[in-house]
């Protein structure tokens, strides 16, 4: 990163800014005026306080840091739901060619978005993940502790093993509704707040 507060235009292609020796944890960004976004690093604590430095950036496709990447270039209206139900599916932050190419089949029509759970179901990832046949409890105990990261409680483990057990709801069901659940959108709001976080 520059020192100091700079404003950088990309222009047109695709640009990378690499920060690859900052974590993510140091990094801070913002909508600025004209749709800039600031880019702002936090100063360690051995460094001299002189404010934080502050990079305005136009026109940039990726940030690249430390563990990830901020992707600001991919767009339409279904990508949050379709980041959500990725990180759902598989337990982890989409790693940036799988949401692209995932993204790209819902946004042209070749993948319905309802029919996306269905596809990862039958990915050897989300086998290995949830089992190639578990129990209607270890299937939905799995969706708790891969979507949303806990164990269930005991009120929702029975809803949502009685509404699987009988058939109200499939296993793309029960990963949709999980994946646009209240907790896990709160979850993810800040990998999708400002640019997409990916690996």
């Amino acid at each position: 990163f520059l020192s100091g507060r700079v404003e950088e235009d990309f222009g047109g292609g695709f640009d990378v800014f690499d920060g690859s020796d900052v974590p993510r944890a140091d990094v801070t960004m913002s909508a600025a005026e004209d749709g800039l976004i600031a880019i702002e690093v936090v100063p360690q604590p051995f460094e001299p306080a002189e404010g934080n430095d502050v990079t305005l950036v136009r026109n940039l496709e990726k940030l690249q840091l430390a563990g990830g990447a901020y992707i600001f270039d991919l767009e339409g209206a279904s990508r949050d739901e379709v980041y959500r139900l990725y990180d759902a599916a598989f337990a982890r932050t989409p790693d940036e060619a799988g949401l692209r190419f995932w993204a790209d089949e819902v946004e042209s029509g070749s993948v319905a978005l309802e029919d996306l759970p269905n596809a990862f179901i039958a990915s050897d990832e989300f086998g290995t993940l949830f089992g190639t046949d578990p129990s209607d409890v270890e299937f939905v105990t799995a969706l708790y502790g891969n979507v949303l990261r806990r164990a269930p409680d005991d009120e929702g483990l029975a809803f949502w093993t009685e509404a699987f057990g009988s058939g109200a709801l499939g296993p793309d069901d029960m990963l949709a509704q999980f994946s646009e659940s209240d907790e896990n959108i709160a979850r993810n709001a800040e990998n999708l707040d400002i640019g997409v976080w990916v690996i």
